[in-house]
């Protein structure tokens, strides 16, 4: 998951002098849920407004406290047991929190103590203890406890979108206020770092399931939350008083869906927004000539790919799965559509994280040729698919794939939906 955006701090703590200019550094690591043909590595592409000084010096103290951040798909719910999308994760993890946090160091992720101060593992790898923070409270102000761990555990376990980081775990232990024991199935080397990805909620306010998380939040994170106005697509948040870390020094946080990655640029550019996330590359080069604009690229944690639905016809036909993956040059979609910001992956895992090994399986490489002769011999004609994303880059992406399987014969129509049509149709149904 990716750390709160109340690490900007480095956008608040920039005062300038009359007449000095400075240039402001934002990067965050997001984890990008989004299902993609064309496997890449992508680099995270973010842009910030810069204040002159003589607005800077209106704001009073030549600091700022409010920040408006832009994000790119739609707002449809703040559930952090059941997100349906990166978003709603990038919106979770400024007000709820982890037993563990995963930090991002030259080597490589690292699994950080967060709700959990510290933890122990039996020699067999399959019991975990977890030793609680002390002095914890909620938004609501309820204290944090064992018994907040094992309903959120035991609550996700029933089946959320993010069950299957748990779903090792056999039993949960409350052994006092501030231990929680868990026992896995089997062992895991990544159930640990997996725990980053599990919120923390508070059991008074949901256990009679009145409290709705898709519209309101109480967690224990940096943030809290003022109003979520999903009929403007806008989530408001102010910094928790009462936050057990470091405070978050931006006091006022407003995220803002702005689907279109171009609208969002001008946005930028006019200061309706003070921050971009996931900017397109087009945008990206558009802005870098503004004078007023800082952008900035780092590697984000991140491979989009996507998923055939093997249950129905025709992409139950093994062959026709095989000619479509030689049939797609994904180098040219790095340079098309990304202009050369992202990369090819070889591999599923990307680079700091846990078994990753360059060139460790063999990729399907760009071949049309040998597709149009799997087509041949499987028999295949005439054949129509059909592609279906919920953002705009990955449709765009996708008109490069729709190019390509013209070259070999076969027709590829695409459809863009919302966030809530898409996983209705990906999730809920799986049968069209």
């Amino acid at each position: 998951l990716p750390r709160p955006l109340k690490e900007l701090k480095a956008f608040q703590k920039v005062k300038l002098a009359p007449g000095e200019e400075k240039t402001v550094t934002l990067t965050i690591d997001k984890k990008a849920l989004s299902f993609f043909l064309a496997m890449l590595m992508l680099l995270s592409v973010t842009a910030c407004g810069k204040k002159d000084s003589a607005q800077e010096d209106e704001q009073g103290g030549g600091t700022k406290d409010s920040l408006v951040a832009r994000i790119n798909l739609q707002l449809s719910s703040m559930d952090p047991t059941n997100p349906p999308n990166g978003v709603s994760i990038v919106v979770a993890q400024q007000m709820y929190e982890g037993l563990v946090r995963l930090e991002t160091t030259d080597s490589g992720l690292i699994t950080d103590p967060c709700l959990a101060t510290d933890w122990t593992i039996s020699e067999d790898g399959r019991e975990y203890t977890f030793f609680l923070r002390e002095g914890v409270l909620f938004h609501n102000g309820n204290p944090f406890t064992a018994e907040d761990v094992k309903f959120s555990m035991e609550h996700i376990l029933e089946g959320t979108t993010v069950t299957f980081f748990i779903r090792l775990v056999s039993s949960i232990e409350v052994v006092d206020d501030y231990t929680v024991k868990m026992t896995l199935s089997e062992p895991s080397v990544a159930f640990l770092g997996n725990l980053a990805n599990i919120p923390i909620v508070d059991k008074e306010t949901c256990a009679d399931g009145t409290f709705d998380l898709t519209k309101n939040a109480n967690g224990t994170g940096p943030y809290k939350l003022i109003k979520f106005d999903e009929a403007n697509q806008t989530i408001s948040m102010e910094a928790y008083e009462s936050y057990w870390g470091e405070k978050a020094p931006i006091k006022n946080l407003q995220l803002k869906a702005i689907i279109d990655s171009t609208a969002a640029a001008l946005a930028l550019q006019s200061g309706d927004v003070d921050y971009c996330m996931n900017l397109d590359a087009n945008s990206c080069l558009t802005l870098e000539s503004a004078n007023n604009i800082v952008v900035e690229t780092a590697p984000k944690a991140s491979l989009t790919y996507a998923m055939f639905n093997c249950s129905i016809e025709p992409t139950s036909n093994k062959a026709l799965r095989q000619a479509i993956s030689y049939a797609i040059d994904k180098e040219a979609i790095t340079m098309i559509v990304s202009d050369g910001y992202n990369r090819v992956a070889d591999e599923f895992q990307y680079p700091g994280t846990i078994g990753y090994e360059p060139k460790s399986v063999s990729c399907y490489e760009y071949n049309p040729e040998k597709a149009r002769e799997i087509l041949a011999e499987a028999g295949l004609e005439n054949v129509e698919i059909s592609f279906i994303s919920d953002r705009d880059y990955v449709a765009k992406f996708a008109e490069v794939i729709q190019s390509n399987l013209r070259d070999v014969g076969i027709t590829l129509s695409i459809e863009q939906l919302d966030a809530s049509g898409y996983d209705e149709k990906v999730y809920g149904k799986l049968t069209t």
